[in-house]
């Protein structure tokens, strides 16, 4: 069967576009109602794995503006969406702030904190860039301890307040015991989607080219009139405004900040999500984000459950507990996702895509060269000099 083709720019690649993500909402709007086999846990479990994926595709989103658009890198991203959320929980819970009052001043803080931790990839790049990143997420849990009456130390930190609560006139049930978490999990995916519509545009817009133009190649950006010394600081900012976002939203599933929660290991974690999903891609946040949520889960439940069952596991098990059991099959799992798809989830959908479906760009510049009387395959040949033969040039 011939691929169908869809040129685009036409309403007929509108369509299919428009088709496609509102499947894609489809999707999400109803599985918090649908009954998912044992595995997954019970209903309230389901729910707090759910916004746990929404806030983790965020925090890879803004990960993504940098690593996959900019070119930089980032390994201390934990840091971020822990100021965020320990900003959502003091301003809550000390100040009697709403939640979403602190949405925006989590956003701004990261962002202000990122632009100042970007200043020196104005100066180092590679390695060195990701040793400072690196110091940003050790330091970070002992700055939390070391501050602990703004942060509670190592006890933590949560609001008496709770989180928020469905309104009367919304038609969840304050009462019940799944309506709140439905609730919360619908805020929280009109935030991501907010935030996903936000990175879009800002990667279709002239900002996102320039970003990706310096990434490619600095030298010729800058040549070219790209500020590259702003970008890299304000994309560095703007990531970790991200960050913070998924930081609020981790905050609203469940209040309590601990500094165990966002330590080194959350930001190496980021990088592998980010990866398994597609580098470069505004949608390989969301299957990243579930390979990391959901798989590990899975992986713990199995282990709980013991279905997992050679004797290597059994010997891994009793000599270094149950986390050494997930972490290893984890590990080896994302090793061989990486073999088989070494372009991540999303590219690996796009190839399966492409025997059914074939995406013809539309090169808007010929247009504007061709005129009525000549035809852009004309207004091609005129751009493309004719190549002469080899040899001395031919008399006149």
């Amino acid at each position: 069967m011939a691929p169908r083709r869809f040129t685009q720019g036409t309403a007929k690649y509108r369509n299919y576009l428009t088709g496609a993500w509102g499947l894609g909402f489809l999707v999400l709007i109803v599985f918090p109602f649908l009954k998912l086999p044992p595995v997954f846990g019970n209903s309230t479990g389901q729910l707090q794995n759910l916004a746990r994926v929404l806030a983790f595709a965020v925090a890879m989103l803004g990960l993504n503006l940098l690593v996959g658009f900019a070119g930089s890198i980032s390994l201390g991203h934990s840091a971020f969406m822990g100021i965020g959320a320990y900003a959502t929980i003091i301003t809550v819970g000390a100040h009697n702030w709403s939640f979403f009052a602190a949405l925006p001043f989590a956003f701004v803080l990261c962002f202000i904190v990122g632009c100042v931790i970007g200043l020196p990839a104005l100066r180092i790049k590679g390695l060195y860039l990701v040793v400072v990143t690196i110091a940003l997420a050790l330091v970070f849990p002992t700055l939390v301890i070391r501050f602990e009456s703004l942060t509670g130390g190592s006890n933590g930190k949560g609001t008496k307040r709770g989180t928020i609560m469905p309104p009367k006139w919304t038609p969840f049930d304050p009462e019940d015991r799944i309506d709140p978490l439905r609730y919360r999990y619908f805020v929280l995916l009109i935030v991501a989607g907010v935030m996903f519509l936000i990175a879009r545009n800002i990667i279709k817009s002239r900002a996102g080219r320039a970003l990706i133009a310096q990434r490619d190649n600095p030298t010729a950006a800058a040549v070219s009139g790209v500020p590259v010394p702003i970008n890299k600081v304000l994309v560095f900012g703007l990531s970790a405004g991200f960050a913070g976002v998924a930081g609020w939203m981790l905050m609203i599933s469940q209040p309590f900040a601990s500094e165990v929660t966002f330590g080194a290991g959350l930001g190496v974690l980021l990088i592998i999500g980010l990866v398994a999903g597609g580098v470069g891609t505004i949608s390989g946040a969301i299957p990243g984000a579930i390979i990391i949520v959901i798989g590990n889960y899975l992986l713990e439940q199995l282990t709980e459950a013991k279905k997992l069952g050679p004797i290597s596991m059994h010997w891994l098990q009793t000599r270094q507990g149950k986390g050494g059991v997930v972490q290893v099959v984890f590990g080896l799992l994302l090793l061989g996702f990486v073999f088989i798809l070494p372009g991540g989830f999303i590219d690996g959908v796009r190839r399966a895509r492409a025997k059914f479906v074939q995406l013809v760009p539309h090169p808007r510049w010929l247009e504007q060269i061709g005129t009525s009387s000549r035809t852009p395959d004309r207004a091609v040949a005129d751009l493309v000099p004719m190549a002469t033969p080899a040899g001395p040039n031919p008399s006149p």
